[in-house]
């Protein structure tokens, strides 16, 4: 099977911005020559000349000069959007510019062997179709330290060619592109100095990813580029943009796959005690932990603030069962390469190491992962589109040898099949649908190692060689397996499904990772096949759906600052503008240090001579919440699945809830005191929580003992709040302070200009906690200060806000005030 070259208007777009650059330029022949018989680019355009060409290419694709970084230097830049056919554009290019202009020196410079090798790929799939399309071939080959002849080759002689080459090919002095005076040499010139006389039109591939660098730029300026061009999604380094096709623009427009994230992600998981290594900070070594952290009267999986060795989880976090959490040391480890929390329990956390029941959440997303491939397989094969899923593994050992990713796949494989056709399946037949793409030591031994993936020239050629054969419906391999390296080098248009399965966080950027699966889909005779327009939505062909152990909102919103890194937000968020209707305004002037002393004594005299008396009957409470506590039901920890569906890459997406299969989560559980943390927050008497826990039903409360505690202080303090009987000493005289009703509201007609809000430490006691008033103002009326303290979370619209506890607080202080006695 062959791709199909096509004609697409964004890439015809993008091509000729650059073969703009040199419109004037008139076409040279092989007698143009250097000294030393070296053929060379020529160009006889004025640096003037070629600046205007810039900058009406730059008006023509609507891109302002200060967008585009317009400066003087022949280094240019073409943004297309992953999965959009950038190198097939720029090999296309080089035959427009040797074609228009006979320019016949071209090297693309490649960031790794993965690169080259797609782009070797590509050049052997199109050089037939090229060759029929212009009416000449133009060689390629890429560099080797072992084949010199070749490369003097290339730089003596007349017809067109295009050599690859890696960065780290001539990145150091010590390679052999970089010695001068050898046997081999022309003229005792460095290769890369004999380069330099070809003047040669030098692709950059990915250059963020290392060509940038002082020494990277150095070597190719020894090269004497006649220009750079510069060819990435992603550019960190932006100089003359001749042509940008966002991702926002390609989602839009149907050149690359609608995106869908299936989330498999834990829930009510508050009994896990799990501990996260979120953040680490040198000088001096310190940590940032994800807990259980309690707040505001429930738990909440929250990040810490930064922890020392010495410090206590349980008194960071406000939840006692972190007591035995206190940190001994913080160190990175040697083996690893990762920092590490180490606790006086013997406890170790792992920078990056996911705390959770992994093994079920991989279960989870394969089984989801095999769901969505074989209904996609049953419409896509009647089209004769052959339907690929692709999973990445952040462990080899989680694969190989049947590893636990191997297992689980081939259990959930045969049990789906099974429940969809009633076909058993033999184990060859499940083994069949797998392929595995892993690297290998020198000792042919299976590794993790990024660098030996990124150096594995023979797993690139199986992978590349593979990648049409794929394709055909005849071969039976449907889930490739790979290791999480293998995030650049390599696609195939027939990924409709990926998975990451990972115990670590992964590393793997979301533009990566998804990018894998972004080119539209072929059918068996490597022709594309697209969507009509009008498709309905979740129907679509090219629709790419990416299983994450993460939640929707977490994954898109790494996707979306990935974006927005390199291209800023679609459209800038309007600022908010209050504005305010209301009745007539009376100014009162701002009170004066003196005044808010005077409050301060007014209130401290209230305290001094106040205390709250509180009776409770404890029997009554004790048969009620036997009741109550008695309705509480608790959630299963469980997984939640939900898929999200990608509109664009800008509005709001469609999110529906999806049924999950009942898979148990396993939880290490860390005890906990169950009387005493109700005792300790309700203020009921340790018996009096036993005789009413014993009545219930312990399988429900150790479903989720955390959840379990939460939920019965909130209830047993609402039964409390009821049967409190108040009796409070206050002393003799009464001063009636009256009753603000909903048309007696002072801020109603008041514009207040400055108020004395009333410290914290001016709390009033009430026989259900401390009140705190909102401000206090004082009238002076003959030298003799009167006090008015107002309440504004009286005002009706701001009560329907308030707890039942702080409602009935605030009673208690406004039945408090009708009763006030000063002395």
């Amino acid at each position: 099977m062959q791709f199909k070259l096509e004609e697409l208007d964004y890439q015809n777009r993008a091509i000729a911005s650059v073969v703009s650059l040199f419109d004037g330029q008139e076409k040279h022949t092989i007698n143009d020559v250097s000294h030393f018989g070296i053929q060379a680019n020529q160009c006889s355009l004025s640096e003037v000349v070629i600046h205007n060409n810039v900058k009406r290419i730059m008006k023509d694709n609507q891109l302002d000069f200060h967008q585009g970084h317009l400066t003087d230097d022949r280094d240019y830049c073409i943004e297309m959007e992953t999965g959009t056919g950038k190198t097939i554009t720029y090999i296309r290019t080089i035959y427009e510019l040797h074609k228009q202009y006979g320019f016949s020196k071209f090297i693309i410079v490649v960031p790794s062997i993965a690169v080259r090798e797609s782009v070797l790929n590509t050049l052997e799939g199109f050089s037939e179709q090229l060759e029929r399309r212009y009416r000449f071939a133009i060689n390629y080959f890429h560099y080797h330290r072992k084949k010199m002849s070749r490369l003097k080759h290339f730089i003596t002689g007349f017809e067109p060619e295009i050599m690859i080459t890696t960065l780290q090919s001539f990145a150091s002095d010590d390679k052999i592109l970089n010695q001068r005076m050898r046997d081999d040499s022309i003229a005792g010139l460095s290769f890369l100095e004999a380069l330099g006389k070809t003047r040669p039109i030098i692709i950059m591939d990915e250059p963020q990813e290392g060509m940038d660098t002082p020494n990277s730029q150095q070597r190719l300026e020894t090269m004497k580029p006649l220009c750079k061009i510069r060819y990435s999604a992603t550019h960190k380094q932006i100089k003359n943009l001749l042509f940008r096709l966002t991702p926002y623009e390609a989602y839009r427009k149907g050149l690359v796959k609608k995106i869908e994230v299936l989330s498999v992600i834990e829930r009510n998981d508050e009994a896990s005690m799990k501990i996260e290594l979120s953040r680490v900070k040198t000088n001096p070594l310190r940590v940032k932990l994800k807990a259980w952290r309690f707040q505001a009267g429930t738990y909440a999986w929250k990040e810490t603030s930064w922890l020392n060795v010495g410090d206590n989880l349980a008194t960071k976090t406000k939840n006692t069962s972190y007591a035995p959490y206190t940190i001994e040391r913080i160190y990175r480890s040697d083996v690893d390469q990762r920092y590490h929390c180490a606790f006086t329990n013997g406890m170790d956390v792992i920078e990056k190491q996911k705390a959770s029941d992994m093994k079920t959440i991989f279960r989870h997303q394969l089984h989801w992962l095999i769901r969505k491939h074989l209904e996609k397989k049953v419409i896509l094969n009647r089209m004769g589109i052959k339907c690929l899923s692709l999973v990445f593994i952040d462990k080899v050992s989680n694969y190989v040898n049947d590893g636990v990713i191997k297992l689980l796949f081939e259990e959930e494989y045969k049990s789906i099949v099974q429940e969809l056709t009633g076909k058993v399946l033999r184990h060859s037949e499940v083994e069949n649908v797998q392929g595995y793409y892993f690297a290998k030591t020198a000792k042919q031994e299976y590794t993790d190692s990024t660098h030996a993936m990124k150096k594995n020239k023979e797993i690139y050629n199986l992978i590349l060689k593979e990648k049409e054969q794929l394709l055909s419906l005849d071969n039976k391999v449907e889930f490739i397996f790979t290791h999480s390296a293998l995030g650049v080098g390599w696609d195939n248009p027939n990924i409709f499904t990926i998975a990451t399965l990972n115990q670590s966080y992964s590393e793997i950027k979301k533009r990566q990772e998804i990018g894998r699966g972004l080119r539209i889909c072929v059918n068996e005779h490597g022709i594309r096949q697209y969507d009509h327009p009008n498709t309905k939505e979740g129907n679509e062909i090219n629709l790419l759906t990416v299983i994450a152990n993460e939640s929707y909102e977490t994954f898109v919103s790494h996707y979306q600052r990935e974006i927005n890194e390199s291209y800023g937000s679609k459209t800038e968020g309007s600022k908010f503008h209050h504005t305010h209707k209301g009745k007539r305004n009376v100014a009162i002037s701002e009170t004066s240090q003196s005044s808010n002393d005077n409050t301060h004594q007014f209130l401290s005299r209230i305290q001094k001579h106040r205390q709250a008396i509180t009776s409770i009957d404890e029997q009554t409470v004790i048969t009620r919440a036997k009741e109550e506590l008695h309705t509480i039901c608790l959630p299963d920890h469980h997984t939640e699945v939900s898929i999200t569906r990608l509109n664009d890459l800008a509005s709001e997406p469609n999110q529906e809830r999806l049924f999950a299969p009942d898979y148990g989560l396993t939880i290490d559980q860390m005890p906990i005191d169950l009387v005493q943390d109700i005792s300790d927050q309700t203020e009921l008497s340790v018996w009096a929580v036993v005789d009413i826990l014993k009545t219930l039903d312990g399988v429900s409360i150790f479903k989720n003992p955390r959840l379990f505690v939460q939920e019965a202080i909130k209830r047993l303090r609402t039964i409390l709040l009821d049967h409190t009987v108040r009796v409070v000493d206050i002393g003799a005289s009464v001063v009636h302070m009256g009753n603000k009703g909903e048309h007696r509201n002072l801020t109603d007609h008041i514009k207040v200009i400055s108020t004395y809000h009333v410290p914290k430490e001016n709390t009033i006691l009430t026989p259900i906690g401390y009140y705190q008033p909102n401000l206090a103002l004082i009238v002076k009326r003959e030298q003799q200060p009167g006090y008015l303290l107002l309440e504004l979370k009286r005002n009706n619209v701001n009560a329907t806000r308030l707890t039942a506890e702080e409602q009935q607080r605030l009673q208690h202080a406004m039945n408090e005030f009708e009763q006030l006695t000063l002395t």
